[in-house]
């Protein structure tokens, strides 16, 4: 019916119109056996095929890479100086909820990147499994997906300096992408006048204000997202993110100083810092002393923090059994990656405490194991 809707609204018969409408006879006729995914396969397939080429050079070119605009300044949320904050948002019947934010230079412009997520406005979750779940059990290894709307909504941004209401600028539309289908990224372009305030008095504390207006009749709008320039921290080489842990207590009964060890080892071969995630908030008494001392930021019950549904189904259903212990698992393996975005120079994944990053051979070859390396 979508479909449908779409080709009679391209004027007359063209060859987009009649390349869509052969394209949904084949996908979702009754001659058609085809996995549903697969017919929306065939179907934007042809559609990309349909469409018009694009006009002028693409932006930003194939080869331009992400720039630090600042020496020393970077934007996060606000509230989120250890990355920690979420940002929620009502919207129709979905809830979005902004995980992170981060200003970088793409071809000579400056653009904010918006990492979020958006859930129902009820009781439900989208989710899928993997191959871990061979044995039939699709509770442990369940994965929350955004919903899949998120990925088609167009955005148009606005951007704002409450400090310079003077320096204005058009919206301009964002770019979404998603690579995984847990989150997406939105992608924001600084107007000029905006940019141009920015480089030119940008200072720690400094509120930037960001605006999303949905282009579709009805025109929706969120609360503008107020984000923050902070004080980056010292560069590091290399970090490493956990998943989302729990059962710290019964992990200390099997293993005592397991967590201890694991840091202290990974310390010693060249990991600078860890960022660690649990869903319970049982890992504090045991991670404290590296708090302190700024080797270990800790995100506690990071499901709830996304969403309390998610903080429900992952540790506080009575029925322990029920608990779907990785839900937001991937969702915290991506806000680690942003935390570290300008600050590390690698981030790689320690799954959990029973994973350690270690190679004998190479430890052979320079006669001793260091992970800056390599």
């Amino acid at each position: 019916a979508l479909l449908e809707h779409f080709a009679e609204g391209i004027p007359g018969e063209t060859e987009a119109a009649l390349v869509l409408r052969t394209a949904a006879a084949l996908a979702f006729g009754p001659d058609c056996d085809l996995h549903p995914l697969r017919s929306v396969e065939l179907l934007l397939a042809a559609a990309r095929e349909a469409l018009p080429p694009v006009r002028g050079a693409p932006w930003p070119s194939p080869a331009t890479g992400a720039q630090e605009p600042f020496t020393s300044l970077y934007l996060r949320l606000a509230g989120a100086g250890d990355g920690a904050q979420v940002q929620h948002r009502l919207l129709g019947d979905m809830r979005l909820h902004f995980l992170a934010a981060d200003l970088v230079e793409v071809g000579g412009e400056l653009q904010i990147d918006l990492l979020w997520m958006a859930t129902s406005d009820d009781d439900c979750i989208m989710v899928g499994t993997n191959f871990h779940n061979q044995d039939g059990d699709s509770r442990y290894y369940s994965f929350a997906h955004t919903l899949p709307a998120a990925h088609a909504i167009l955005w148009e941004c606005g951007v704002m300096l409450p400090a310079s209401p003077s320096a204005r600028g058009e919206r301009r539309t964002c770019a979404t992408t998603s690579f995984s289908g847990f989150l997406s990224i939105t992608t924001c372009r600084l107007p000029t006048a905006i940019a141009e305030e920015l480089r030119a008095h940008a200072a720690e504390g400094m509120a930037v204000d960001v605006s999303l207006h949905a282009a579709r009749p009805g025109d929706w709008a969120l609360e503008p997202l107020r984000a923050v320039m902070l004080q980056r921290p010292a560069k590091r080489s290399l970090s490493a993110c956990t998943a989302t842990l729990h059962g710290a207590d019964r992990m200390h009964e099997v293993a005592p100083h397991v967590v201890e060890d694991w840091i202290n080892y990974h310390l010693l071969v060249g990991i600078e810092h860890f960022t660690i995630f649990d869903i319970d908030g049982s890992y504090e008494p045991y991670l404290q002393p590296f708090i302190e001392k700024g080797v270990v930021t800790y995100h506690p019950r990071y499901p709830a923090r996304i969403s309390p549904k998610l903080g429900l189904l992952t540790a506080g259903l009575a029925d322990p059994q029920q608990h779907r212990s990785m839900l937001v698992e991937p969702h915290a393996l991506d806000a680690c990656v942003w935390e570290n975005r300008q600050v590390s120079e690698w981030v790689l994944v320690l799954h959990s405490f029973e994973e350690y990053l270690h190679s004998h051979l190479l430890a052979k070859g320079w006669g001793g194991f260091n992970a800056r390396n390599l």
